[in-house]
């Protein structure tokens, strides 16, 4: 994705001969081109069975049809919004990552206020709106990022004729983002028009629907990693409609991987965006360096992401911000904010170390003879004394490194990162000179030859709440 310039599209279901519905979709579309003016494309696709209207797998087609794009207005052929919250919820989209719905009340308007708009845009058509209240609207209009889309695999084409669809799209996109989904303040509206004979809560087919939708609710009811295989299950259940359709959605082509790709490279971009925009160096660090150089992917048997973090320029709302937007929970917080902490937090089952890392003084004279110019900055890592559920010791070590500057970008998986311009020194220091060959048995405080043991912290949870104390945060129960 370009970040200084997202290609953002215009989907739209509709496949209609309904007089009605077609002036409505007229008005639609040049109100689209008018206020906003992204590229429309759009698809239609019926059921093969009851020849009925297919709309989630007509947004799937009409998001084939868009090609490579970043960021998705996904509207209907029936629905008005103010561009401005449109516009708002694309900045939000862009942001967060989480699926965004850019307005917070549906309006109805009947069929003489829907004649009468098309007729003419200055008579009192406002006068026939009627507040939609039955439930929460999720329908008419929502914006997606293009790694969420291809994470949820676009809409459960399964949901045939009218009803629920956009209610799964959204558990989907929460449950496998881990991200809540985020409203833009305002109203959309719906314009009437002839009903198509599925839209009725008794048909058959909505009741199927129903039934469908019932096991997506029952996947929230479930903790993690069984919702998400729910999800999962759920949209492998209908992907044949895609794949008949031309729909191809991306694999993870790796040999049983630890971490499932999409999902870590979201919370990895989702992380270093926050601490750029809080102006915090970074940088790629451990194991998700390794992968970068080595493989140009997350190491398949490794377990969690790694970066390197500052600690002198670090700014403590990153944290909360983190929390707060963008679905992480905090699972540890170790060591001491002036020369030794360390920050895990865990989102959708994978685990983010933040490694914080200080200059080595010149009064490590033991370490600065013993590593020479490789002895720079260090971070420093904890290995609970046994039995380590319950213990509150933990001996702390130290991991000696090279500068880290300066900093270069470099690409990673379709996304740019920041990594030490000396990386292979930085491997070298943490994995030895063999970096290059991979290791499944790897252990770190067994492996890494760069560890010098400092002593034992007798009293883990007293440091955890000096991080507390220095982040200002309250603890978010964990995941």
């Amino acid at each position: 994705m370009s970040e200084r310039n997202p290609k953002i599209v215009t989907l739209i279901p509709f496949g209609s001969k309904d007089q009605s519905r077609l002036l409505i979709w007229q008005h639609v579309h040049d109100w689209l081109q008018k206020t906003l003016g992204y590229p429309i494309h759009t698809a239609e696709a019926y059921s093969t069975r009851q020849k009925v209207f297919n709309i989630g797998l007509a947004r799937n087609l009409a998001a084939l049809d868009a090609g490579d794009w970043d960021v998705a207005v996904i509207h209907d052929a029936d629905t008005v919004l103010s561009p401005q919250q449109i516009k708002t919820g694309i900045k939000a989209c862009l942001e967060t990552g989480a699926i965004t719905y850019p307005y917070t009340e549906r309006w109805e308007l009947d069929f003489t206020g829907t004649e009468m708009l098309l007729a003419d845009e200055s008579s009192d058509w406002q006068s026939h709106m009627t507040k939609y209240t039955r439930n929460q609207p999720l329908g008419g209009c929502v914006i997606i990022r293009r790694d969420l889309w291809d994470l949820v695999r676009g809409y459960d084409s399964d949901f045939i004729g009218w009803g629920h669809e956009d209610g799964a799209f959204a558990v989907a996109c929460e449950i496998l983002s881990g991200k809540k989904m985020q409203r833009v303040k305002g109203k959309s509206l719906h314009l009437e028009h002839t009903l198509s004979p599925v839209k009725n809560p008794e048909n058959e087919l909505y009741q199927k629907n129903r039934t469908r939708m019932d096991r997506y609710l029952k996947a929230m009811e479930q903790n993690h990693p069984q919702n998400r295989q729910t999800i999962k299950k759920l949209r492998d259940e209908s992907i044949s409609k895609d794949t008949k359709a031309g729909i191809k959605w991306p694999k993870d082509n790796r040999k049983k991987p630890v971490m499932e790709t999409a999902v870590a490279l979201m919370l990895l971009t989702d992380v270093t965006s926050v601490l750029d925009r809080f102006g915090c160096t970074h940088w790629l660090s451990d194991g998700t360096l390794l992968g970068a150089i080595r493989e140009d992917g997350f190491i398949s048997h490794d377990y969690d992401i790694d970066i390197g973090v500052w600690a002198e320029d670090f700014d403590i709302r990153v944290i909360p911000e983190l929390v707060h937007k963008y679905g992480c929970y905090i699972v540890r917080l170790q060591g001491e904010p002036g020369k030794s902490m360390m920050i895990t937090l865990r989102r959708t089952g994978i685990i983010f170390d933040m490694f914080f890392y200080y200059p080595l003084l010149k009064s490590h004279k033991k370490l600065k003879k013993k590593y020479g110019d490789r002895a720079v900055t260090y971070h420093s890592l904890y290995n609970a004394i046994e039995p380590k559920a319950t213990s509150n010791k933990a001996e702390r070590f130290d991991c000696i490194y090279p500068d880290f500057k300066p900093l270069i970008r470099r690409q990673f998986m379709g996304h740019e990162f920041w990594v030490p311009e000396n990386s292979v020194k930085h491997l070298e220091a943490a994995y030895g000179k063999d970096w290059r060959i991979p290791n499944s048995d790897w252990e770190v405080f067994r492996d890494q030859p760069n560890l010098e043991l400092q002593g034992i912290i007798d009293d883990i949870a007293a440091h955890s709440r000096l991080v507390t104390e220095y982040l200002k945060i309250e603890l978010v129960p964990k995941q």
